[in-house]
């Protein structure tokens, strides 16, 4: 697929670490409600080029039971891993494979140009999706990024680092955060409510996201973003008829929370976040050691290009046995020296299987969710009470109907009001493993900062 339409009539939607979308807003129908993923040209493509060439050996035994090395294209290893994987894991229903497309150089060029930073160019590897962030009607789509929803229980976590046992790897990244100037406010938005299940906890969550969102909450109104890049602080909502129609925003932050318990689809991604039993500090050591002893590796051991691939098998044989190493209290450094060295020293293939899970972890582990929701109808009380301002509260919802093509639906159990809703897991690539030596790295980097404020948790912390 190459032709879409005029490069013009793709408008700037978003952009993230890899990728930049753009909506369509031109006339052709088949385009329309579309969005087009482009992927970002890498800064040093040389030197990635030279340190993904050696192991591309070891990206196929990674996802070679559940991808054949026949299908060695990006794009089609892309459609494999969603269909195989994906699907699989979190739920047919929210994911949603696109369309693989080929872009012109020029047409590549004439997105780029939409771009306010110099030092960006797109690539011509992009992906034609719908747009999940709108119905054909008033809409209102939120966006967020949950995060890791548990504490580590890994006693390969070195002593030293026990904070991590007890405060939520967000919080702790929000000190460095703050110490970077990245962000002028600690967060006290809290992942463990959010993925807790429980509905007062989880309502919580979602008002932190809303009242200090950074980059964690994104509102879509009708497709187009509501924040600008600059500006981490969200606009009024309060005249929204979409807002309105839910009671005023502590009516829409509960209808969210409705949804989310409804769907159940954060238990299915707290489900595969748990296979991590390793944490990020046993995994980085053991790719290293497999990177090490794989015979035709051709790096040097002291490179950090040495430490960024590994072999791989199954996700599913984890998934069925998900038990992993318990940290007791008072873990000591002896027993950490332990624990490591038998990880280390396992046999190559156990290893390796070892390592394939815990690989596969970094790419699905922590996706984003778009909720988009939209009134299907307002009644003539609820059209009153909007009028004056009342906020009728959210109490009970039935469920309507159920169907992928135009969503499902709830209604207000006091004003019978119904509300039209999606939910899609998005933001799902398939990342090089050399993810892992950057996860470690920047690991490292929170905890000099914690430990140098002497491991102060951000508010919220339990």
């Amino acid at each position: 697929m190459t032709d879409l339409d005029n490069p013009h009539s793709w408008k700037l939607k978003g952009q993230g670490n890899a990728n930049i979308v753009f909506a369509y807003s031109g006339n052709r129908q088949w385009l329309a409600d579309k969005v087009l993923r482009v992927r970002k040209t890498a800064q040093n493509a040389d030197t990635e080029a030279v340190i993904l060439r050696p192991t591309e050996s070891l990206e196929s035994r990674v996802w070679s039971p559940l991808i054949p090395e026949s299908i060695s294209g990006a794009s089609e290893r892309q459609t494999a891993y969603e269909e195989a994987v994906l699907r699989q894991l979190l739920g047919a229903q929210y994911i949603h494979t696109g369309l693989p497309c080929n872009l012109s150089t020029e047409f590549a060029a004439a997105l780029s140009a939409q771009l306010q930073s110099a030092d960006t160019s797109l690539s011509c590897k992009a992906w034609l999706l719908p747009d999940h962030t709108v119905f054909r009607q008033c809409t209102l789509c939120v966006e967020i990024k949950p995060k890791c929803g548990f504490l580590p229980t890994s006693i390969l976590i070195r002593p030293e680092h026990g904070i991590k046992h007890r405060v939520p790897r967000f919080q702790l990244h929000q000190q460095l955060k703050l110490a970077q100037g990245k962000i002028k406010h600690l967060s006290n938005y809290n992942p463990l409510d959010l993925f807790s299940g429980e509905p007062q906890r989880v309502e919580a969550a979602v008002a932190a996201l809303f009242a200090e969102p950074q980059n964690n909450l994104k509102l879509f109104l009708d497709g187009s973003p509501m924040q600008s890049p600059q500006d981490d602080r969200l606009p009024s909502l309060e005249l929204l008829p979409v807002v309105q129609q839910a009671g005023g925003v502590w009516g829409l932050i509960r209808l969210l929370r409705v949804i989310l318990l409804r769907e159940g689809v954060l238990d299915s991604i707290l489900k595969v976040q748990k296979m991590d039993v390793h944490d990020i500090e046993g995994i980085h050591p053991l790719l290293t050691t497999l990177l090490q002893r794989h015979p035709p590796l051709s790096l040097s051991e002291d490179t950090p290009q040495c430490r960024q691939n590994a072999p791989c098998a199954s996700i599913e044989a984890h998934m069925a046995s998900p038990s992993g190493h318990k940290a007791p209290a008072g873990n000591t450094s002896g027993e950490h020296d332990a624990a490591l060295k038998r990880l280390l020293t396992t046999d190559f293939e156990t290893a390796a299987e070892e390592a394939a899970d815990m690989t596969a972890l970094t790419r699905l582990a922590f996706p984003d969710l778009q909720l988009t929701i939209a009134a299907l109808r307002l009644t003539v009380a609820q059209k009153q009470a909007a009028d004056r301002g009342a906020r009728a509260p959210l109490v009970f919802f039935s469920r309507w109907q159920e169907d992928p093509s135009v969503g499902s639906a709830v209604q207000h159990g006091e004003t019978g009001t119904w509300f039209r809703y999606k939910v899609a897991v998005v933001d799902l690539d398939l990342k090089p493993l050399s993810k892992v030596e950057q996860h470690f790295r920047l690991e490292q980097q929170i905890l000099d900062c914690v430990l140098r404020t002497n491991g102060t948790a951000a508010p919220g912390a339990q």
